[in-house]
């Protein structure tokens, strides 16, 4: 049989660099119909390696006498789009395969608000997976219907590096009272792969890069895209 290498995934060779994978999570959000995606970079936040759970200044002073693993950083994508519902979520980030955003282009198909797509499927949840190790995903759709209630999903991508598939790691889903998201998807990644990367760069330079990553086009009608750097989150 094929040798596999702890902590290697295949799939995730598809996205080359931090800034790409960025950009293909953002592409979703434009993919989504939303109007808008605010990207937030913070290289602070510390995280705890097995829990996945955010460590706060006063669990770091209980702990002191229990040393333990911490990942460092967070990347948070927010946006109005349409969200997602349990049965997007587990075709758009649980499973990499050919997706209908490569069959409505290749029919010249758009969205409700004719967009064409930008992003492919899974190569978002591949980006995700790139840039962090711990993964937060919580959606409402716009539509209300009671089938649709808010989500919440959490992972954490190192549990996946022993098994054969992702099917083989169980991925709980929670749903969450109505009314406490608005429509739309934000995606918290912390214990960041390389938060100097993102400690090192002006946020100008990366809000113009990430711009044309995601657009061949100047301007995108109807979509607007905010990110808060380094110094901006400092300064909050």
């Amino acid at each position: 049989g094929s040798k596999r290498l702890p902590g290697k995934f295949v799939w995730a060779d598809l996205i080359t660099d931090d800034m790409q994978a960025l950009s293909e999570l953002v592409k979703n959000s434009y993919d989504a119909d939303g109007t808008r995606v605010r990207v937030v970079i913070d290289t602070n936040v510390l995280t705890d390696a097995v829990t996945g759970e955010v460590i706060s200044e006063d669990s770091r002073e209980q702990s002191d006498e229990t040393p333990r693993e911490t990942l460092r950083g967070s990347i948070t994508i927010e946006d109005d789009g349409i969200g997602m519902n349990l049965d997007a979520i587990r075709r758009g980030w649980l499973t990499v395969s050919l997706s209908h955003k490569q069959e409505m282009k290749a029919r010249g198909e758009t969205t409700a608000k004719k967009r064409t797509p930008l992003g492919d499927k899974g190569l978002g949840r591949l980006g995700a997976q790139r840039l962090g190790d711990v993964l937060t995903l919580t959606t409402r759709t716009r539509d209300v219907a009671e089938e649709s209630p808010p989500l919440k999903v959490s992972m954490i991508w190192s549990r996946f590096a022993a098994a054969d598939s992702l099917n083989a790691v169980p991925i709980e889903v929670h749903r969450l009272p109505p009314g406490t998201l608005k429509p739309g998807t934000t995606l918290e990644i912390r214990g960041l792969r390389d938060p100097e990367f993102w400690k090192q760069n002006e946020t100008n330079d990366l809000q113009r890069e990430l711009a044309a990553m995601i657009s061949p086009y100047e301007g995108v009608a109807g979509f607007r895209m905010t990110l808060v750097g380094e110094r901006d989150v400092a300064l909050r």
